[in-house]
């Protein structure tokens, strides 16, 4: 399952078959979708950061809407949206969710939401199962206020689960407790461009914008494991291809990525992967 290139869909794909079938929404950006079971239902936190590029002719226009944090089910209806948190930051920046995680909760129920606004204020913040908004984290206790944070993701491969952040434009994971107490942060000279993080068994994977997957062990210690040779983001146009004031879809090569944006793994240890530009790629990623 993932959001269609052209927005406001979601795409559930048949790997068996082949097969997809879509189901309309309201939102105008899938921005990353988390799944997570309640009740015993398999339900859908969405960000939704109101802005979608649309191809139109010759350009690549964006549309802008508000942005939205909402709980979805199965059929694309809406059954729990987060409201703007009333702080002093969003008199002046728009709200713009880029990513959500939720945390482990008790019995049927999920726990607590984390919303990272990424696209507006630079903010993650934290609210109870219910929507009431707690606290937020501007990273500053890190010693550099967040810059674009991006991806998050709840740790629980310990008992004492962490928040784990990919402060894209600062080039750095930030790692805090479920409290909001800064912890640490890592860095590595592959990381570019961190965007979106998702478990691997016991690693942690990172789409990087620019044309990578690097991977973190349970030692927050990082590695390539995928890396594009092409010097594509250099490319005029990325993550697209401008050529005579034309923006175009790029002819994409098999096992080179060009732009990795979402990311997701299943139980066997596949990676799937969406790629952001002009249609969109899905792929699929089987180590041996």
């Amino acid at each position: 399952m993932f959001a269609h290139p052209e927005g406001r869909r979601l795409v559930f794909l048949d790997e068996k078959s082949g097969t997809t079938r879509t189901v309309q929404t309201e939102l105008t950006e899938m921005h990353s979708i988390t799944p997570i079971t309640e009740d015993g239902e398999e339900v859908l936190w969405i960000a939704d950061n109101g802005h979608k590029f649309i191809p139109t002719g010759d350009s690549y226009a964006g549309h802008l809407a508000p942005g939205r944090a909402v709980k979805v089910n199965l059929l694309g209806e809406i059954v729990q949206e987060l409201k703007t948190p009333a702080l002093k930051e969003y008199t002046r920046e728009g709200w713009g969710p880029t990513s959500i995680s939720v945390e482990p909760g008790k019995s049927s129920q999920a726990g607590r939401i984390w919303v990272a606004d990424g696209y507006g204020a630079s903010l993650v913040h934290c609210f109870d199962p219910f929507g009431e908004h707690l606290f937020s984290l501007d990273g500053t206790e890190s010693g550099t206020r967040f810059n674009t944070p991006h991806g998050i993701l709840i740790d629980a491969r310990n008992h004492d689960s962490e928040l784990y952040i990919a402060d894209r434009t600062n080039q750095r994971i930030v790692v805090f407790s479920t409290a909001g107490h800064y912890r640490r942060s890592i860095t590595d000279a592959s990381f570019t461009s961190p965007s979106s993080l998702a478990r691997w068994g016991t690693k942690i994977l990172i789409t990087e914008l620019h044309g990578a997957i690097t991977v973190l062990d349970e030692k927050d210690r990082a590695s390539d494991l995928l890396q594009s040779e092409d010097e594509h983001f250099s490319r005029r146009g990325w993550p697209n291809l401008e050529l005579d004031n034309k923006v175009r879809r790029p002819h994409l090569h098999t096992g080179i990525l060009n732009s990795p944006h979402g990311i997701a793994t299943s139980p066997a240890g596949d990676i799937y992967l969406t790629e952001w530009l002009i249609g969109g790629r899905q792929l699929k990623i089987a180590l041996v």
